[in-house]
């Protein structure tokens, strides 16, 4: 019986040489993650500057998006759906960063004023940062499903769940 895919690792074991060694699938599915980050990472340092020393605003912008991008990777860890605190904070956090990510942005492309918020600042300001946020979703989603897959090596399938699994398990009747 096997409990991760493939897919569930940036690299492979079961290759001869560092380049085959590089799951490509895993790493392409993260990059636009980290590609949406720093158009946003941009702007919110870049905001910053405005206010703090340019090697302070530098933290500002990548400390920021490094913080949802982390998110992200936390999720990708956290199988048990069950753990209700875990979850809320998960959210939390991550409707923070994206709420942030706007008013800052949109704050920046207006000039640093409120009164100056106009329609284009926000076309500017909201976009990566929801279209990173529903990435990151569709990427948890499919992450968690991947691992709650099980693999029966006796007959060659994959189950859905470790109940699935479990109930087959039982009248599997390949050695």
């Amino acid at each position: 019986m096997t409990t991760a895919l493939p897919i569930a690792r940036p690299l492979r074991d079961d290759a001869p040489t560092w380049w085959q060694r590089i799951n490509w699938q895993w790493w392409l599915q993260r990059a636009p993650m980290v590609i949406l980050a720093v158009p946003a990472a941009w702007g919110v340092g870049s905001f910053a500057a405005e206010k703090l020393p340019w090697f302070i605003a530098i933290f500002a912008g990548l400390g920021f998006e490094c913080a949802y991008i982390g998110a992200v990777a936390l999720a990708d860890q956290q199988h048990n759906s069950r753990d209700r605190v875990s979850v809320g904070l998960w959210w939390a956090l991550n409707i923070m960063a994206v709420c942030s990510s706007i008013v800052t942005n949109t704050l920046f492309f207006a000039g640093g004023k409120y009164a100056d918020i106009t329609p284009e600042a926000v076309t500017h300001g909201a976009p990566l940062a929801l279209l990173a946020f529903m990435y990151g979703l569709v990427l948890h989603r499919s992450a968690v499903a991947a691992a709650a897959r099980v693999y029966c090596d006796r007959c060659d399938r994959w189950f859905d769940s470790r109940e699935a699994f479990n109930g087959h398990k039982r009248t599997c009747g390949k050695p």
